[in-house]
This record gives structure tokens, sequence and C-alpha cells, in this order.
């Protein structure tokens, strides 16, 4: 059974052009890939600003904390310029979201590690492994967080218009 989709003058309704769905997961790949590059140098920067710290303060918890916020910031404009190429022009509220997405991120990495040492026999005499699989989480949901959460919810919609149409408030 076919269903002719018409309004009222006779002329066949405008459908929306399908989208690439392809072209869309390339994006994602992309911009998946470039977060764990820029993570990894931010891991980098971070290992160098430690250690400079510790020679400055000699206070692990200081030169941890000042290590964490150069890391941080150093991935966030990374990111912000190449992963997802934002314009907003709140950078600051970006910032303080990308952080709190790290946050999040860390208390994943976190709990799952610590959950599968204190809870799996087999973690425990692999601890490595534990930890890796708690990098593996906290890194995913840094990328979704700082997708959705940072970058895409700070982005204003573009609205197209054509000639013939008039704008919509």
């Amino acid at each position: 059974m076919s269903i002719d989709i018409r309004d009222t003058s006779g002329i066949p309704a405008v459908r929306n052009p399908p989208f690439d769905r392809c072209k869309i997961k390339r994006k994602w790949i992309q911009q998946f890939i470039f977060f764990g590059l820029i993570g990894a140098s931010g891991i980098v920067v971070g290992l160098g600003i430690l250690n400079l710290s510790m020679l400055i303060y000699q206070n692990f918890v200081i030169a941890n904390l000042i290590s964490f916020l150069v890391a941080v910031t150093w991935n966030f404009f990374l990111n912000r310029r190449f992963t997802f190429k934002s314009q907003d022009k709140s950078v600051f509220r970006q910032w303080c979201r990308f952080i709190l997405a790290c946050l999040t991120g860390a208390a994943a990495n976190w709990a799952i590690s610590m959950t599968l040492y204190y809870s799996l026999g087999h973690f425990y005499n692999h601890f490595n492994q534990a930890a890796l699989i708690g990098v593996a989480t906290g890194f995913i949901a840094n990328f979704f967080l700082s997708k959705r959460f940072v970058f895409q919810a700070c982005a204003k919609p573009v609205v197209e218009t054509t000639p013939n149409c008039p704008e919509r408030n």
C-alpha cells in the first residue's frame, strides 16, 4: 500500500534530503581520534608541569593541582580549536563545563577501577588491567560529555533562510 502525501493544492510535499550517515560517522571517528591524541599530549604537558612544579613547590598536592589545571586547559583549547571547531564566544563557560566533564570522567575512571580491583579477584593481581579499564571508561565519558555538554550545548543553532521564505521566530 502506497500513500501519496499531498497538500490541498495538489503539490507534492517537500521531503528533507537524506542525511549522509557515513559522513556523520566519519566526523565522530575523526573527533574521537583527535580527542585521544590531544588527551595524550595533555598527559605529556601535565607530567612536565608536575615535575616543574615539584621542583618549585616541593609539595605533591600543589604540584598535582597545578599540573591538572594546566593539562585540562591545554586539552580544552586544543579540543575547542581542532576537535570540535567551536566558535562560541562564551569561552570561560565552556572551560568551566570542560573541567566538570573531566572531573566526571575522572570519577568514572576511579569508580570503575576501584570496583574492579576490590570486587573481582582477577584484578587484585592484575591491577594495571583494572586501571586501564578505568582510564578507557573515563576517556569515553570525557569525550561524550565534551561533545554534548561542553561544545554542543553552547553552540547556537544556525538558521538559514531563503529569499522566498520569511524568517521564523
